[in-house]
């Protein structure tokens, strides 16, 4: 079949055409060392780039919300170290209130004492982050803790919980109510007011001592497990740490591997598609000056 020079003239522009697209889009690749994938070019690898970014997106804000997570949990460890420490001064001085032969002035300096603990347990319970968000509170983190005047919970029973995983959520756990025992720092103030009353009789006075010692018992076991608590979700954060580096990682190689170039491999096509090219334009010149050649005779 004969086919005319026109048709000839048109098959050898397409493909030199083609190749000087195909060099732009690997000089490109060259250039910027990424691979030049839109999704009319590679639907599949597109689709799969964009799901692998994402998952290094979500991956990253877990990381956040994991460290904001230990941010708050390191200010409530040291908020239950120094309540601890306040606990262990008060139990010294309710061991105090044991020796029979203390005066009315003696119970009364101790009351004095009691009173400043409370008010520093007070004070401990009712911590803040540097948002200003009272941590021990629950959800109502815009609340006091624990009311200085009636020694009520603020709070709510919530545990206001991030995201710190794909499926994983965790909060604080710990709030001002579970902390202590029910009504321990009510109870505390209870047993001040009886000591420091000169009035109080004999059998008062060793009511509010057993009180006391009752609910200081029962609130230290509280506080311990609260510690119990927030130790084992650092653990948990710390692994989970551990693999979400794992993941970003794996996410990163991804990637790389759908979007970056291999470069020995762009240099090659690189030279082989302008050899191509070079080739093909030699090649049009020829048939086109034997076209004219044979047209002119």
């Amino acid at each position: 079949m004969r086919i005319s020079t026109n048709t000839i003239y048109q098959l050898s522009t397409s493909q030199m055409s083609a190749l000087q697209e195909k060099i732009s889009q690997t000089s490109q690749q060259a250039s910027t060392g990424k691979k030049v994938m839109t999704p009319q070019d590679d639907p599949v690898g597109s689709a799969k780039l964009l799901e692998a970014k994402q998952a290094i997106t979500m991956n990253d804000q877990y990381s956040v919300n994991r460290n904001a997570l230990k941010y708050t949990i390191g200010i409530a460890n040291v908020a239950l170290n120094g309540i601890q420490d306040t606990m262990q001064s008060m139990n010294e001085q309710i061991v105090n209130l044991g020796n029979g032969t203390l005066s009315s002035s003696n119970r009364q300096s101790i009351a004095l004492t009691l009173q400043s603990h409370l008010d520093h347990l007070v004070s401990l319970s009712n911590t803040k982050d540097a948002a200003g968000h009272y941590i021990f509170s629950g959800y109502k983190s815009d609340t006091a803790s624990i009311n200085a005047s009636t020694y009520a919970y603020g709070g709510d029973a919530n545990n206001a919980l991030i995201q710190v995983d794909s499926s994983t959520q965790l909060g604080l756990g710990v709030n001002a109510n579970s902390m202590f025992s029910s009504g321990f720092l009510a109870q505390v103030k209870t047993s001040i007011n009886t000591l420091s009353n000169a009035a109080s009789t004999d059998a008062q006075i060793a009511t509010a001592i057993s009180d006391l010692s009752t609910a200081f018992n029962a609130s230290q076991i509280t506080v311990n497990a609260a510690q119990v608590t927030l130790g084992t979700s650092e653990n948990r954060l710390t692994s989970m740490d551990s693999i979400g580096s794992e993941r970003a990682l794996a996410y990163k190689d991804a990637v790389s591997s759908l979007e970056d170039v291999d470069y020995n491999k762009v240099l090659s096509d690189l030279a082989r598609q302008q050899l191509q090219l070079q080739v093909a334009q030699k090649t049009f010149t020829q048939i086109s000056n034997l076209s004219i050649f044979n047209y002119i005779k």
